[in-house]
């Protein structure tokens, strides 16, 4: 009670969807909570602009897709590993295996990506082609809200980390499955600037979101079907 008192200041951190949607509300309450004195500002943002908003110095920390590229002036933590999964609509019929979906299975998927400069977008690509995956209509959408609406309603489809469908879980518009033979994994990390380590407000958020990632990635999608 006494160290949460003496934490002070204002924290800007910029955060990726995934986080956003599944993630930043349980932090949140906790950190308000823990440390009232502290001040909160959260960008949401894809990776490109997070790494850039960082080297500026607008941003105390940010987090992002461990394989996006890194210079000298950042340094990375590694906070976790994550399944990519297929979400589609509640309605349509996938056939499943013990480990998730095989999209060859189901293909020629009309598919919902994020733009050409996400860097989820190249791996993505880079496992459809490897996996030799029929795609017969592809979508930009640079909008997470946008995306999930679509796929709840239509026959497109999208590939979203894991805890980014913890929300659709349970019943509801969408189901989630984790791509299987071969998985695809998705590293979290998170970067800041070498020459100006966190300070203690910034530390302290970054434990808590630390800490609620964990038990978020204690979850398996394809263990809730």
């Amino acid at each position: 009670r006494s160290l949460s008192k003496a934490v002070v200041g204002h924290v800007h951190v910029g955060l990726m969807p995934t986080f956003t949607r599944a993630v930043l509300t349980a932090a949140l309450m906790r950190f308000a909570k823990e440390y009232p004195e502290v001040r909160l500002s959260i960008s949401e943002s894809y990776s490109g602009t997070l790494l850039e908003e960082v080297k500026e110095g607008r941003l105390d920390f940010g987090v992002v897709p461990a394989f996006v590229d890194l210079d000298e002036v950042l340094v990375s933590k590694r906070m976790g590993m994550d399944k990519e999964c297929l979400v589609c609509s509640s309605d349509r019929e996938l056939t499943r295996t013990k480990d998730g979906v095989m999209l060859d299975q189901i293909s020629p998927l009309r598919l919902v990506l994020p733009g050409a400069g996400n860097a989820r977008r190249r791996r993505i690509e880079n496992y459809l082609t490897a996996n030799q995956i029929n795609v017969s209509d592809l979508m930009e959408l640079d909008t997470m809200h946008g995306t999930l609406d679509l796929v709840a309603n239509s026959e497109w489809v999208t590939i979203l980390p894991g805890i980014m469908c913890l929300p659709d879980l349970e019943s509801g518009p969408r189901q989630v499955a984790p791509l299987a033979n071969p998985p695809l994994m998705v590293d979290y990390m998170r970067i800041e600037t070498r020459k100006r380590p966190l300070h203690p407000a910034a530390q302290a958020f970054a434990d808590v979101l630390q800490e609620e990632l964990n038990s978020a990635l204690e979850i398996d999608p394809f263990s809730q079907h």
